[in-house]
């Protein structure tokens, strides 16, 4: 719609409801003229009493419209505001985690080589163990003799 043709609507409403007003409130002589007023103007516009039903019928559904849209976007702001507290709670913890997470990364790559190390002088110490104790074993237990006489005849 133009502007000009809203403006003549909103003009043809104020002007019905001066004149419901009028009808309404004031004397039977004032409320006839105001009457016939109505009765003139839709004459002369070729407007019709079921196209002013119509009309008023309108502006109620579009009172409640807006009422529910207004409605709404009171809700809205503060549904949102809600979601936004709650997800900065969240990401407050997730700053947490990222944070307890990082310290146990940082502290286990730091014992990395101590394990390394820890695992190295392990089997350096197995092996050097295992053949001290071969040594032993044969120093404790005594060969068979043999006899050299026999190694030489041949």
């Amino acid at each position: 719609m133009d502007d000009t043709h809203l403006t003549e609507d909103q003009k043809d409403i104020r002007l019905l409801a001066d004149i419901l007003a009028l009808v309404l409130d004031e004397e039977q002589g004032q409320a006839s003229a105001a009457l016939e007023a109505l009765r003139q103007r839709a004459r002369k516009r070729k407007v019709s009493g079921g196209t002013l039903k119509n009309l008023f019928r309108s502006l109620a559904e579009h009172e409640q419209s807006a009422q529910a849209v207004l409605a709404r976007s009171t809700t809205l702001p503060d549904s949102l505001a809600d979601r936004h507290r709650r997800l900065q709670s969240e990401y407050a913890l997730l700053q947490e985690e990222n944070a307890q997470l990082s310290q146990y990364a940082s502290f286990h790559t730091a014992q990395a080589p101590l394990r390394r190390a820890a695992i190295v002088i392990a089997l350096v110490a197995g092996l050097l163990g295992g053949i001290a104790g071969t040594q032993l074993v044969h120093t404790l237990t005594a060969p068979p003799r043999i006899d050299p006489a026999l190694c030489l005849h041949t």
